[in-house]
Formats: C-alpha cells, sequence, structure tokens
C-alpha cells in the first residue's frame, strides 16, 4: 500500500518550439511533490479551448510519469464552465482511468480567474487524480529512488 501524498502544481511554461519549419507552442506543466518534480508537455495551437486542453492534457503527462504502468489515465474532456451562480470560471476536467480489467471516470473540478485558465484546467486534473495517486504512489520509494541517484 503507498503512503499518502499529494501533488501541487508548481508552475506553467508556454513555450515556443521549432518543429519541421513552423514554430508550435508547447504548454509544460511541473508538478511538485517535497522536493520531487514531474514534467509533462502538450503541444497545440494558440486557441483559449485548446490552450485548456493542453493544460490539462501536460498535467496528467506528469502525473503518468510517476503512476504503475498498469495503470492508464486518458484524458477524455477539460471544459471551461460559465454558472450562472459562479462569478468565476469553474474548470472541469474528466479523465478515464484504466486498471488491468477495471475502468472508471474520474472528475475534477477547479474555479479560477479569467485570467488563470490554465492554472484551473491543471487543478481540476490533479483534483480528479489526487485521491488515486494518494492510494498507488510511494513517495518515499521516488525519494529514496531519487536520492540514490548518482549526482552530476
Amino acid at each position: 500500500m503507498a503512503q499518502g501524498g499529494r501533488l501541487v502544481l508548481s508552475r506553467i511554461d508556454i513555450l515556443s518550439v521549432a518543429e519541421k519549419q513552423h514554430t508550435k507552442t508547447q504548454v509544460k506543466v511541473v508538478l511538485c511533490y517535497s522536493k520531487l518534480q514531474f514534467v509533462g508537455r502538450s503541444t497545440v495551437t494558440e486557441d483559449d479551448d485548446y490552450m485548456i486542453y493542453a493544460a490539462a492534457s501536460a498535467t496528467l503527462e506528469a502525473i503518468k510519469t510517476i503512476l504503475p504502468p498498469q495503470i492508464s489515465l486518458t484524458l477524455l474532456k477539460a471544459s471551461k464552465l460559465q454558472p450562472q451562480f459562479l462569478d468565476n470560471p469553474l474548470l472541469l476536467a474528466l479523465v478515464d482511468c484504466k486498471y488491468e480489467e477495471y475502468s472508471t471516470l474520474l472528475t475534477g473540478a477547479c474555479i479560477t480567474t479569467d485570467d488563470r485558465l490554465l492554472y484551473g484546467a491543471a487543478g481540476a486534473v490533479l483534483d480528479a487524480t489526487n485521491r488515486l495517486i494518494s492510494f498507488v504512489v510511494d513517495f518515499s520509494a521516488l525519494k529514496e529512488a531519487q536520492s540514490d541517484r548518482p549526482k552530476n
């Protein structure tokens, strides 16, 4: 059984990446647990809806780096809603989680502001997945593995 833990969002970077004579936009998400960092990336066009999806996707890619290989996560939806009962946008994430023959949908939400939509998308994915992560990831083993690596 894994020791409980939660990943937190450290930062989101928007990068320009040269790819076959074209420049594309890449969303880079950095997640942290204690002093450990996990990075995910997603390439996208610069449209708000696509940027939201890219931030959610990059967050999920960072999460996948620490999950056991038998667990599969797929981002199905990342959306911005503006419910009448809220003054700020609500970001939702829907993640398909498969483990052996079992499958379930994980949902997460994050209230944000218009100038922090990408952080809201990442927050929604973390909301959807942190319960699973705290159950299946042994962060103390990750720390030990990182401290056993030779220092450069």
